[in-house]
């Protein structure tokens, strides 16, 4: 296995050394590759910058926290950690909630309870206290995207 890859259980999570490939869901970069070092860059420096674009940016819908929340959605699903995945449902909450919702973290959300309240759940869901929890976060994370949808209809052409 190398280092930083997802490893089908519990995870205190990806630690200073670990690259995280970042990619899009395709496996492709989303940036066109136009940014090869944003590739291999380590798990801290991405959050970092995500933040930083994040802090700074009106909306949060920037390369960094694109990647990130794509790696979020991967990693959480094979190693579960507890702190990324605050960070992950906290920060897809906000940027939802905002007057103008950005739901990229959102749909990346959601994707994530579907994957593992799936036909074969992760095998660090057995015997643990999270699928109740988790089921609550999801059914919140479906209402705001409902309710988002229905304040924000999509347009038509």
């Amino acid at each position: 296995m190398t280092p930083g890859a997802p490893n089908c259980r519990y995870s205190h999570g990806p630690d200073d050394q670990s690259r995280v490939p970042v990619n899009g869901s395709d496996g492709a970069p989303t940036d066109g590759g136009k940014s090869p070092a944003l590739l291999h860059m380590k798990y801290p420096e991405l959050r970092k910058r995500a933040l930083q674009q994040r802090g700074s940016s009106a909306k949060s819908e920037t390369l960094y926290a694109r990647e990130l929340y794509v790696f979020w959605k991967s990693f959480l699903r094979t190693s579960f950690n507890v702190q990324i995945y605050e960070d992950f449902r906290s920060f897809a909450m906000q940027d939802a909630l905002q007057p103008a919702p950005d739901t990229y973290g959102l749909e990346r959300l959601l994707g994530f309870y579907g994957g593992i309240f799936g036909d074969k759940p992760p095998v660090w869901m057995q015997d643990k206290p999270y699928p109740h929890t988790l089921l609550h976060h999801q059914r919140e994370a479906e209402q705001l995207s409902q309710d988002i949808k229905s304040r924000h209809p999509p347009l038509t052409g």
